[in-house]
């Protein structure tokens, strides 16, 4: 969770005691009032604005977080990389999910989400993300929200 640190600065002077709670934060993903959170508009985000972000699957479970995001040739956003499973990173499977249907949402502290419909069974069942071969694949490496 290193790359988030950034994020984590920001929300711990509102909060802090959120400094060792991740952990804590985790087992309350279902109690996460959605109607709270707003949906971030897609022309101001930046790629450094969504790595770290939590992604949240089917029935709002966690199933990983934002690793990276994927530009197209015009420096557009095409996909953004999942981290899925593992244990602090290490281990974790990175699926690429396309940007067309996914909404970002974040909280009153700036804190972001990514709401999919997407079970971690189908994440870690979806074809790996590989850096050198995704232009050539990207059919078979970008999965889409239906």
């Amino acid at each position: 969770n290193k790359p988030a640190a950034p994020a984590a600065q920001s929300t711990a002077e509102n909060k802090p005691a959120d400094n060792g709670t991740a952990a804590t934060d985790q087992t309350k993903t279902s109690s996460i009032d959605k109607s709270t959170l707003t949906e971030m508009p897609m022309g101001n985000i930046r790629v450094d604005d969504l790595k770290g972000t939590t992604v949240y699957g089917a029935n709002d479970a966690e199933i990983g977080s934002i690793g990276d995001v994927v530009l197209t040739p015009e420096n557009k956003p095409d996909a953004v990389i999942v981290e899925v499973g593992g244990f602090l990173g290490i281990g974790a499977k990175e699926v690429a999910v396309g940007m067309d249907k996914l909404k970002f949402m974040t909280d009153k502290n700036g804190k972001k989400y990514l709401y999919t419909n997407f079970t971690k069974e189908q994440l870690q069942a979806q074809t790996a993300y590989d850096k050198s071969s995704y232009a050539a694949n990207r059919d078979q490496q970008r999965m889409m929200l239906k």
